[in-house]
């Protein structure tokens, strides 16, 4: 079973490689740390706009749990979605593979993309409640299993008028965020882009 899509293949959390090259800030070795440290809390969350290579790094943490003999898996949040009324094969191959990554028992788990759940749906529709709905119980059967989880997204904690969309709260509850942004449960990494970074 290929654990890491191809696309993200290339990056690494090797110090000085060519993601922490292309990376900002000190967010590769922040992961790096994360993954590592014993100490560390359960959660990843990893913020920021598209094109910052959060799932890159994302990836790059469940290939390095793989090389140190863990069970982990990356699964696309969108993937973890409920099927229409009439399925093609390849939904429901991606829904099973999709189940499968996120059973009880992996050691880490990676949920690339949380806002992709809306599918094009807005916030407050019956088609989004039902999809965050499954999306949340994967989360909530991951963390009742002591399973590590990295999460991936460009949402803020709440919506906002500016950009019209929703935030963590709207989309997946604010019992969900407080978990996924309290410094003892989760180590929280913002990229931006390297333009953008003033570091």
């Amino acid at each position: 079973r290929v654990n890491v899509p191809a696309v993200y293949r290339w990056g690494t959390l090797e110090p000085g490689g060519a993601l922490e090259r292309a990376a900002s800030g000190r967010s590769v070795a922040e992961a790096r740390k994360w993954l590592t440290d014993p100490a560390a809390p359960p959660i990843l969350l990893l913020r920021g706009v598209t094109h910052v290579l959060k799932s890159t790094i994302a990836a790059a943490c469940v290939r390095a749990a793989i090389e140190q003999g863990q069970d982990a898996s990356f699964v696309l949040a969108v993937d973890l979605m409920p099927l229409g009324e009439r399925p093609t094969e390849e939904q429901r191959i991606r829904l099973g593979d999709a189940l499968h990554c996120v059973r009880p028992g992996r050691r880490l788990v990676a949920i690339d993309d949380i806002a992709k759940v809306l599918g094009g749906a807005t916030a407050e529709s019956g088609i989004a409640a039902f999809r965050r709905g499954h999306l949340c119980a994967a989360i909530h059967r991951l963390w009742q299993s002591k399973t590590k989880l990295v999460v991936t997204t460009d949402l803020e904690n709440r919506s906002t008028a500016e950009h019209r969309r929703p935030g963590i709260v709207e989309l997946l509850g604010e019992d969900v965020l407080s978990r996924l942004t309290d410094e003892r449960s989760a180590t929280v990494v913002r990229l931006e882009r390297r333009g953008d970074a003033k570091r």
